[in-house]
Order: structure tokens, then sequence, then C-alpha cells
């Protein structure tokens, strides 16, 4: 028989501490527990272990694949398909015309088709766009799920076949030096870069009419370019409102929870930014 609570407070003043251990291990299987973790904790672990034995490198990227749920055409279409079939063809006339409240509606209602939708998506980018263009050979990734709309999203470490950097990043003396060969690298293998001309006033625009490259696929894409200039003023840059600030009146002045400031006037978002 388990001991009663009384019982266990007294084997652990005593530094018994064996049905503990059981019980951490009962509950491993139970998703969300601290033993849960602390379980995937130790698989990732085992994971770089096993990598860097081999000798392939420890992890050298993190990159985080969000749902964007309420912009894929090829999602608003099945969903609409779906819609149909339930007998909501009003709805589904909505979809069709582009409607941006229909869609995330429809993508609340038929969650579990989003998912499906996600995941397969997210394996071929994976096996194709991560390893061809970042040059990623292994990685290990974990799906959660957003607390507040309860979307799926994925979070990856990657390890990159190039690892040739690692050993001028190891030897730099000063972290002005490491910036720099992480600079160079992020630069030239990745491609990243920061030098874009993007319109600090711009709107994310939900209608039928708008031409956010979110609504189209890469191959309707004209001008690969702009596209990217779209995609990183639609995508990379911020501009406060309730959603960081907060919609609370009796916190005054309001203070952006992504670093941006704090607003001058209250319900005006005229936070001062940062570089």
């Amino acid at each position: 028989n388990p001991p009663t609570v009384e019982q266990l407070q007294q084997q652990m003043r005593g530094g018994n501490f064996s049905y503990l251990g059981k019980l951490r291990y009962l509950v491993k299987g139970i998703r969300g527990s601290d033993s849960f973790w602390r379980g995937k904790t130790a698989e990732l672990e085992s994971w770089i272990d096993y990598h860097i034995g081999r000798g392939h490198g420890p992890p050298t990227h993190f990159t985080t694949l969000s749902c964007a749920e309420n912009w894929w055409p090829d999602l608003r279409r099945l969903l609409a398909d779906l819609e149909r079939q339930a007998g909501n063809h009003s709805h589904a006339q909505l979809l069709l015309d582009d409607d941006f409240k229909a869609m995330c509606a429809s993508a609340k209602r038929f969650n579990l088709y989003v998912n499906d939708f996600f995941m397969k998506r997210a394996k071929v980018f994976l096996d194709t766009v991560v390893k061809t263009a970042l040059g990623i050979k292994h990685y290990w990734a974990r799906v959660e799920f957003a607390p507040g709309r309860g979307q799926i999203h994925l979070h990856l470490l990657g390890i990159g076949k190039n690892k040739s950097y690692l050993y001028d990043f190891y030897r730099a003396k000063t972290e002005e030096e490491k910036a720099k060969i992480m600079e160079k690298y992020a630069t030239n293998v990745l491609d990243m870069t920061s030098d874009v001309e993007v319109d600090e006033e711009h709107k994310t625009d939900t209608s039928a009419d708008s031409i956010s490259p979110l609504k189209r696929r890469f191959c309707e894409s004209v001008d690969h370019q702009e596209d990217s200039r779209l995609l990183c003023q639609e995508c990379m840059v911020h501009k406060c409102d309730n959603y960081c600030l907060g919609d609370c009146p009796k916190v005054e002045p309001r203070q952006c929870r992504f670093e941006y400031g704090k607003e001058t006037e209250y319900g005006k978002a005229d936070t001062d930014g940062r570089e």
C-alpha cells in the first residue's frame, strides 16, 4: 500500500526518497508534468551528446515554425470544402471570397485539420528548404500549442553541415570578435541581413484585395527581391498595439512586452521603439 502523506513526509525527513523517486518515474508519462519535461530534457541532452560523439558538432541553429493558419491559400480551399460538407455553404462562400474573419473562425473550428496540414507542410519544409538552403543536416524539433489561441507551432534545434566557423568562434578572444564571426556566417552562409528598406508605418492588410506576400505561394512570386522585402515588412517589423501593451486601463503608462518602450499617452501606442 502507498504511504500516507504523513508517512511520506516522515520518510523524507529521515532521508528516504525512494518512494518519491517511484512517483517521479510513474508520472513521467503524464504530459505536462514536471517529470514529463525532465524526461524530454534528458532525451534532448542525449540527442546532443550522441551527435557530438559522432563528430557532427553541437546544435548551432534555433528556429521556430509558426502556423500562420489564417493566410495559407491551400488551407483556405480545404477549409471551404470542410464547411461545405458540414452544410455551412454561406460560410464556405465567405472563405472563397477571401474573408479574413471567416478564415479565422474555420481555422478554430477545424483545428485538427489545421494541425495535420501544418505538420505535413513542416515536414516537407524541413526535408527540403532547411537542409538545402540553411545547410542543416540534423535536427530535433518539439511541437507546442500557443496558450492563447491554442494553435500549433514548432521549435527546432539544428546542427549545420558547415562547422568551420565554429573553430574561429572558439578561438576568438573577445565578444566583439565572436560577434563578427557570427555576423559573417549569418550574412554569407544564411543570407541573413537587416539591410532592407521597409515602411515603419505599414499596417497588415487582411482585406480580400490585400497584396500581402503571406497570401501567395512562392511559385506565384514574380519578383523575389520585392517579395522578400514585403515579407520582411509584414513579419519582421513590430508595431505596438494592445496585443503587446495590454488593454488594462489601470496600468499607465503601458510598456511593450517586446521591449519597444513605453507609450507617452494611454491608448496611442506611441512607444519609442528600439534600434
